[in-house]
């Protein structure tokens, strides 16, 4: 692989357009494609380009997949290009949790799996059990249409007679540290 005169040359195989990506001189490069048109191989021969040939040092870039196949697939690519120094392999979300973390000001955030998602909705409302029937997942689907501010509490709640109990919380205290707002109940939730 080699950066001679401008060019990029390299044992992948590149139409002229993923080529004019790799080569990109300056600035971020957006590749915008269709699925199964060669992105993540251009993504990788780009980082291959602007570590090997460039000179740039890896702890310095970034590369952003779609989700986290997308983002397994890219460093199995890179191969031995990828260490613990960088280049970066991220999602978006797993960007935006690093930023929170680094840049909050408030500890560190985690990111909870469905079962623990379900442990803490148990804990906050009072779900009815019922035989054969996932009685919990309406509480996560209306959260996440007040989380995504696409409605209210109370119209969550009267629009899902299956997630009672949403329209009196509103906040929990901002003093409450993460293990104190997990212990929190329904009922103990000021109304702001």
């Amino acid at each position: 692989m080699a950066f001679t005169g401008g060019h990029f040359t390299s044992g992948a195989d590149l139409a002229s357009d993923q080529l004019a990506a790799v080569c990109h001189a300056t600035g971020g490069a957006r590749v915008i494609a269709p699925a199964g048109s060669g992105k993540t191989r251009v993504l990788t021969e780009r980082l291959r380009h602007t570590i090997e040939d460039r000179g740039v040092d890896p702890s310095t870039l970034t590369a952003l997949a779609f989700n986290t196949k997308a983002a397994g697939e890219m460093r199995d690519r890179c191969g031995n290009l990828v260490t613990a120094r960088g280049p970066h392999i991220r999602t978006l979300n797993s960007v935006a949790l690093w930023i929170c973390n680094e840049f909050g000001g408030h500890g560190r955030f985690n990111v909870f799996e469905e079962p623990q998602v379900r442990d803490l909705v148990q804990l906050v409302f009072d779900v009815p059990r019922q035989a054969n029937t996932d009685t919990v997942l309406p509480y996560i689907d209306a959260l996440s249409a007040v989380r995504l501010g696409l409605t209210t509490p109370v119209m969550v709640e009267n629009e899902n007679p299956d997630a009672r109990g949403l329209s009196p919380v509103r906040s929990v205290p901002k003093s409450a540290g993460r293990c104190e707002r997990a212990r929190f109940r329904r009922t103990d939730l000021p109304v702001d």
